[in-house]
């Protein structure tokens, strides 16, 4: 805290030590992180501030000096060094003001209460945009990426696409939208899932939840990519976006989406969606080519579990990673894939084998997949060994972690493409993990 000879307490006197008018920096204040305090108990307009705060406001977004100009050759009066330094004051005032204006790019943006704040590489807040919606609290935390910052537009600045949860006026039914905001805080385009997808002969038109956003530029273009699931039921979708905000269904599938990552190899660009198949109770992994046809996930036809207006495509690829032993003894019908990690080395999944979805991972299995896309080797985390000790303790589990099969053996996976349908595949634990390197 500043003493009363530092302290400012009028807008125009905040305004005048910053070489602007009022008008400026008000919205300074508002919108660049000025420094002005507001009067406890005082009017809306009763602020103040201190000096020494405004400066060091000033020296970090100060410009770099600029260069001295060569000397005058000619003898200079001194009614015209008055008028060459008033200019010059003017020319700089001028030139300060015009970098002011000038709109730094959005490197972080965050969610605030209820206002999504970005700021520049320095951490100077470039703009805010309050929401007057209210926010869902019932639904399950955003994605890491949410806010997203990139070049969706391809002209060398940023913008921020954030995920709203909201609820709708009846306070009762959930909505979820996404926005992107210009580098400047305009609002560009907004999208609601509104998708109807019917599987066997039942409809489902949502409500639908944003659950992962992810930005590729492909050779068509940038794009985001969502994962969608319907809030209540099992239907998941993975959709497009272009840089205009023109949407449309890439993917349809038997069970929610969740997660999204990507990978390229010498075959092409993919995106990874991982979630649930719902037919087959089993953690999903499909792999959709980047710039291939839409599709939907492999299912029996003639079920319930048929998208019937959906993508008559197929995807690149679609792997069931089935429970293990421990989803049954903890009475679950099915696992699900928590993370999915696409790289030049290839692709690391992981999927919950106990405990709530999402809110606390307690043993998980750990699936490596070939830059060639085959599954290469599993192993399990230390919590796979805590479990599985706590169900033998209960009477849940009849062998020992020592003699578990699949720390003994190899996995079973299922496998899907176009030219050979479903195939099971043994999987290989992972060189150097044996039962007894668990310990728990």
């Amino acid at each position: 805290m500043g003493d009363e000879q530092d302290r400012l307490a009028t807008w125009g006197e905040i305004a005048k030590f910053l070489n602007c008018n009022v008008r400026t920096a008000q919205r300074w204040a508002n919108e660049r992180g000025l420094p002005v305090r507001r009067v406890p108990g005082g009017q809306k307009s009763s602020v103040f501030a201190y000096r020494r705060e405004l400066q060091e406001w000033l020296d970090r977004d100060r410009t770099p000096p600029m260069p001295t100009p060569p000397g005058p050759r000619f003898p200079i009066t001194r009614r015209g060094a008055i008028a060459m330094a008033s200019v010059g004051a003017a020319i700089t005032g001028s030139a300060v003001w015009a970098w002011r204006r000038k709109p730094r790019d959005v490197t972080r943006a965050a969610l605030v209460g209820n206002t999504l704040v970005a700021w520049d590489a320095m951490g100077g807040m470039l703009w805010n945009h309050p929401f007057s919606e209210t926010f869902d609290p019932q639904q399950p935390p955003p994605p890491p990426r949410n806010p997203l910052v990139c070049d969706l537009l391809s002209e060398g600045n940023n913008q921020v696409l954030f995920i709203g949860r909201f609820l709708e006026p009846d306070g009762l039914t959930p909505r979820c939208e996404l926005f992107c905001f210009s580098s400047q805080g305009q609002m560009l385009w907004h999208y609601r899932p509104q998708l109807s997808l019917t599987f066997g002969n039942q409809p489902f038109s949502g409500p639908w939840t944003i659950e992962d956003i992810m930005f590729l530029n492909s050779p068509k273009g940038p794009r985001i990519w969502v994962a969608l699931s319907h809030v209540t039921w099992r239907p998941g979708a993975l959709v497009s976006i272009d840089a205009l905000g023109r949407h449309s269904l890439q993917f349809a599938s038997c069970g929610n989406i969740y997660v999204l990552s990507q990978m390229a190899n010498a075959n092409g660009q993919y995106i990874l969606a991982g979630g649930i198949n719902n037919e087959y109770n089993a953690a999903a992994l499909a792999v959709v080519r980047a710039e291939g046809p839409p599709s939907s996930s492999p299912q029996t036809k003639g079920t319930l579990y048929e998208c019937v207006n959906g993508p008559s495509g197929k995807p690149e690829l679609y792997f069931l990673f089935p429970p293990t032993e421990l989803n049954s003894a903890d009475g679950k019908p099915y696992n699900e894939i928590l993370r999915v990690l696409g790289g030049s080395n290839g692709v690391d999944v992981r999927t919950q084998e106990a405990g709530r979805f999402r809110v606390q991972s307690l043993a998980e299995a750990m699936y490596a997949i070939s830059p060639s896309l085959e599954v290469q080797n599993v192993a399990f985390d230390n919590n796979f060994a805590v479990q599985h000790r706590r169900f033998e303790q209960a009477g849940l589990l009849k062998h020992s972690l020592a003699a578990c099969p699949l720390l003994n053996g190899p996995s079973r996976i299922r496998r899907w493409d176009a030219a050979s349908g479903w195939t099971d595949v043994e999987v290989p634990m992972k060189s150097g993990v044996r039962p007894e390197s668990y310990s728990g």
